[in-house]
C-alpha cells in the first residue's frame, strides 16, 4: 500500500477569501503536496469530491454558502477524507468540540505556514492508518470466508468418502489431507473435486 510519505499529497482547499487561498497556495509549494484544488463553495467543494480522491480537505470558514460544519459533517461520514477546518478565535471552541466527534482537526486564526503544514501532515498520517487498518480488516475478512468455504468443502467431501467408500472419518480427513499433500492442490480443491465426482 502506498503511503502519503511515498507521493504527493492530494489537497482540496475550499475558502472564499483570496488572501487565504495566496497563504495556503504558499503553505502547499513543496514537494509533499501537489497543486491544490481551490474551490470557494461548499456545493463546488462536494462536486469535485466526486470527481477526484483527495487525501485532505481544507476548509476555512465561513463559506460563502455555508459556514462549513455541515460540509465537513457531509463528506467526513461520505469520504475517507483527513478534514482540517480553519476558524476564527471566536468560534472555535464551539466548532471545535463539534469537530472532535466528527474527526475533523479545528485551527483557529492566527496561525502559522509551520501550524498549519504539520496539521495537514498529522491528518493525513491518521488518514493512512486507517486505511491500512481497512485493508488488513479486509484480508481477515477474506482468509476467514476462505476458511468457511474449505471446511464447508472438506465436510462435504468426508461424508461423500464416508457413504460411498466406506471410510471412517479419520480416514476421510486424512484422505483428502494426503491428497492435497500429494497433488499439491489446496484441500478446498480436493474436496470440491470428491464433491463433483460424488453428485
Amino acid at each position: 500500500m502506498t503511503r502519503s510519505t511515498d507521493r504527493q499529497l492530494n489537497i482540496l482547499v475550499v475558502s472564499s477569501s483570496g488572501k487565504f487561498n495566496e497563504f495556503i497556495t504558499k503553505v502547499l509549494m513543496n514537494k509533499r503536496y501537489a497543486v491544490p484544488d481551490i474551490t470557494e463553495s461548499a456545493s463546488k467543494a462536494r462536486r469535485r469530491m466526486n470527481e477526484r480522491d483527495y487525501d485532505c480537505v481544507i476548509v476555512n470558514t465561513p463559506l460563502i454558502d455555508e459556514y462549513g460544519v455541515d460540509f465537513c459533517m457531509d463528506i467526513g461520514a461520505a469520504y475517507n477524507v483527513g478534514i482540517l477546518m480553519l476558524t476564527t478565535a471566536e468560534t472555535y471552541t464551539g466548532v471545535a468540540d463539534k469537530n472532535a466527534d466528527l474527526g475533523v482537526m479545528t485551527l483557529a486564526r492566527p496561525f502559522t505556514n509551520r501550524s498549519v503544514d504539520q496539521a495537514i501532515r498529522l491528518i493525513c498520517a491518521i488518514r493512512d492508518k486507517y486505511r491500512q487498518a481497512e485493508e488488513k480488516v479486509k484480508t481477515l475478512e477474506e482468509k476467514m470466508e476462505e476458511i468457511r468455504l474449505t471446511n464447508r468443502a472438506v465436510n462435504k467431501a468426508k461424508w461423500i468418502l464416508i457413504e460411498r467408500e466406506g471410510m471412517s472419518e479419520d480416514e476421510a480427513h486424512r484422505h483428502i489431507e494426503k491428497t492435497a499433500m500429494d497433488s499439491g492442490f489446496t484441500r478446498r480443491e480436493v474436496a470440491e473435486g470428491i464433491i463433483g465426482r460424488g453428485s
